[in-house]
């Protein structure tokens, strides 16, 4: 009687200690009893590495990139026709365009034309420049077809890491740190916002610009190119007024930064500016501040913990065809007038992309 009894409470005993076991291994592993526990949450292209602190908060640590394939190259067609309407009788016209030119693992062009033959071709130091001196020009329309074809893809700080090279090695670039008109980094305003912007790495700045812009400015198609300055002030603009300001504010913060002009790379005609950013490892890697970003959901044990917008993210709308770098507008125009008549000159831009 007593050996039954005993074997009982053995079993119950038995019962118990794994009961037990089995609860604080619950307790540890989902009410994080441990300061260093690392779990790993997947959302879309994205992985994010979580910690948990031992009151259970769950604090958000730096995305880690996943392995993807490197994007594949596109092919499109693009055409860019000028009209340069002229009126009475200005002494000369000069008219400058900027010509698509291949850039490594970006971008490569091939066919490329333009009708009529330009007075000359040169290089400004950064972009491929065609320029049309008119003489004594006469009243009606001249127009300038620039088209070819251009091999692009998304290279953005992700394809940078996965090719893991950089392959412009930029010798000087003093120039991209410098204000200058439209750019005012030394604007004490700037220069404020700047410096509340904090990160441990040029990566984590650039995401805070980003994310400065997405928090503080509003959309809005604004005629003229107001600059970063008066952008600021109004808290408001369109791509050019969003490049802008992220490019005064990366100087600011001693970040090689400059504009790029184009093409998004779908069919439309839609102009375009974004930026470039200098990266010590990667080079020059284009960044969009103009909402170009995606929502990201953040979870944590199958429940939505926080919703933010990262960099970078959408594969079409990084994908573009670079005209120029450096400037706001895809072409100038300039022309001296007659002694003898007030002689001005508009110019229409017609443009086309098609995907081949």
């Amino acid at each position: 009687m007593n050996k039954k009894e005993t074997k009982d409470y053995s079993i119950f005993i038995h019962i118990l200690f794994f009961g037990i076991i089995g609860f604080a291994a619950f307790a540890f592993f989902t009410l994080g009893g441990k300061k260093d526990i690392n779990t790993i949450v997947k959302n879309t292209e994205v992985l994010y590495q979580e910690k948990i602190d031992n009151t259970g908060k769950v604090t958000l640590k730096k995305a880690i990139t996943t392995n993807q394939k490197i994007p594949t190259f596109e092919n499109y067609k693009y055409t860019y026709k000028y009209n340069l309407k002229v009126q009475n009788s200005p002494e000369r016209i000069i008219f400058k365009v900027p010509i698509p030119s291949d850039e490594k693992e970006k971008q490569y062009i091939t066919e490329s034309k333009l009708t009529p033959q330009p007075t000359r071709t040169y290089n400004d130091g950064v972009n491929n420049i065609a320029e049309y001196t008119i003489n004594k020009p006469h009243s009606g329309i001249y127009s300038i077809v620039l088209e070819g074809n251009a091999k692009v893809r998304t290279y953005d700080l992700q394809t940078a890491k996965s090719i893991n090279r950089n392959n412009e090695k930029t010798k000087n670039l003093s120039r991209y740190l410098q204000p200058e008109r439209l750019i005012e980094s030394n604007d004490i305003v700037i220069k404020n916002i700047a410096s509340r912007i904090k990160g441990n790495s040029q990566e984590e700045i650039v995401q805070k610009v980003y994310e400065y812009l997405q928090d503080n400015f509003k959309y809005e198609i604004i005629p003229e190119n107001i600059g970063a300055k008066r952008a600021i002030e109004l808290k408001r603009g369109k791509c050019s007024e969003y490049s802008a300001v992220m490019t005064a504010i990366l100087r600011a913060k001693k970040i090689p930064a400059r504009i790029v002009g184009g093409n998004i790379a779908q069919e439309n005609d839609i102009k375009h500016n974004w930026v470039e950013v200098y990266y010590d490892k990667y080079g020059w890697v284009a960044v969009d501040p103009t909402d170009q970003g995606v929502n990201v959901n953040i979870y944590h044990n199958g429940k939505l913990l926080k919703q933010e917008k990262q960099l970078s993210s959408d594969k079409i709308n990084m994908k573009y065809i670079t005209s120029s770098r450096n400037e706001f507008t895809p072409w100038s125009i300039s022309y001296s007038v007659s002694q003898r008549a007030n002689g001005n000159v508009s110019v229409e831009e017609i443009l086309k992309i098609q995907k081949l």
